[in-house]
């Protein structure tokens, strides 16, 4: 009996939770049309030999070094698991 009634209890606290969970505010997604102007410091105060303002910009960066490290690290790691296993933590 008690199994029956912690099957039903489990049910109906999911239902409550499907019914519930896309009204919750964290879920809602809104589109912004307003997005922030975000300032970078570093790119701010620079002048020329006259003492004007000049406009700064970085080039931009690609992601090449970010693949080449995923790809050592992902080579480094298949490479462990073709390590000899003759040898155990025992000797």
């Amino acid at each position: 009996m008690i199994i029956t009634m912690t099957k039903r209890l489990f049910i109906l606290m999911f239902a409550v939770i499907a019914f519930v969970a896309p009204v919750t505010p964290l879920s809602m997604a809104r589109a912004d049309d307003n997005e922030p102007v975000i300032v970078d410091g570093r790119l701010q105060g620079y002048t020329d030999a006259k003492g004007q303002p000049v406009a700064v910009q970085l080039d931009p960066s690609g992601t090449a070094l970010i693949w080449l490290t995923t790809g050592l690290l992902g080579v480094i790691a298949v490479g462990f698991m073709f390590m000899t296993s003759k040898r155990t933590h025992l000797d």
